[in-house]
């Protein structure tokens, strides 16, 4: 064994892999493991870090005048059990050591809403420690909770729609429609009145949905273009409803998870909706007031 320690070659290749340093006293060689708290060693790393000292007094060890290589070696070595000890007390002070608790704040994944047992549609900030999250931080208002369920309500109404209508007969449009509102009100037809009940409900609560959110009163106006009524033709009816439903999804988007109001008022365009309609809008808005949001304020752009 002490010819094969030392071999320069072998000699020159550990201490580049390892580079170990000794203090003055035999101490601790420098190992990144070591510099930290916390650490858990396995048995291996345990033996190993202890032969450390050994194996480095060993390796720098010099033979003395007139010292055989066999005393040299049993001199290097029992230098080297002095600092076997101090690693056997470092190992035990970092191992008792603990990490600093890393704390960090952020959105709810889809895993913590489960384990909270939240909807995974509805924004949540958690707090984290180590990762693991210890506790809610903000949460959805009551209020943007019951804003945003009817804004879905009012998408989920419009595929109602669309299907009653289709039941029906399409019996909408100029004459059809007006003939059918004097029958339902003489309660002659009482699908059609459904239709119409329900036409009615969609307008009122598609307008309050997004009045909410704040859009603005030229947006506001301009989606009131695309309202369907019972008088338009059933063509017309089934575009308008389609058209609704595409600026409802997108209204979804833009809205402030927040807050739960638009950081974009009157941005909307409605332009991108001519070609599902057929027809223009706008004309009746284009010297409508535009809006913006300052500081959660609605003020008005000069």
């Amino acid at each position: 064994m002490d010819e094969v320690l030392s071999r320069n070659l072998f000699k020159q290749r550990y201490l580049e892999l390892q580079q170990p340093k000794q203090s003055t006293n035999g101490g601790l060689l420098s190992i990144q493991k070591f510099q930290t708290g916390g650490e858990v060693f396995t048995e291996k790393e345990r033996l190993g870090y202890m032969l450390m000292p050994v194996a480095s007094a060993l390796l720098q060890g010099t033979q003395a005048p007139g010292e055989s290589k066999t005393r040299g070696l049993l001199r290097a070595f029992g230098k080297g059990l002095e600092g076997v000890p101090a690693v056997a007390l470092k190992i035990a002070e970092i191992q008792s050591k603990k990490k600093p608790v890393v704390k960090s704040i952020g959105a709810a994944t889809e895993a913590e809403k489960i384990q909270l047992g939240v909807p995974k549609d509805l924004p949540y900030i958690v707090s984290r420690e180590d990762g693991v999250m210890t506790g809610i931080v903000n949460k959805p208002s009551d209020k943007y909770v019951a804003d945003r369920a009817s804004r879905l309500s009012s998408i989920d109404q419009i595929e109602r729609l669309q299907a009653l209508s289709e039941k029906l007969g399409q019996p909408t449009g100029p004459i059809s429609g007006r003939a059918n509102q004097v029958a339902a009100y003489l309660g002659l037809a009482p699908d059609f009145a459904s239709l119409q009940a329900e036409t009615a409900s969609f307008t009122k609560q598609a307008i309050s949905a997004i009045r909410g959110a704040q859009v603005g009163p030229k947006e506001e106006a301009s989606f009131d273009e695309i309202l369907p009524k019972v008088t338009d033709t059933p063509s017309v009816y089934q575009k308008k409803l389609k058209a609704s439903k595409i600026y409802l999804q997108n209204l979804e988007s833009r809205i402030s998870k927040g807050e739960g109001i638009v950081t974009d008022p009157g941005s909307f365009n409605f332009k991108s909706l001519e070609k599902v309609l057929g027809s223009t809008i706008g004309g009746t808005v284009k010297n409508a007031p535009t809006y913006k949001i300052v500081n959660g304020k609605m003020e008005l752009v000069k």
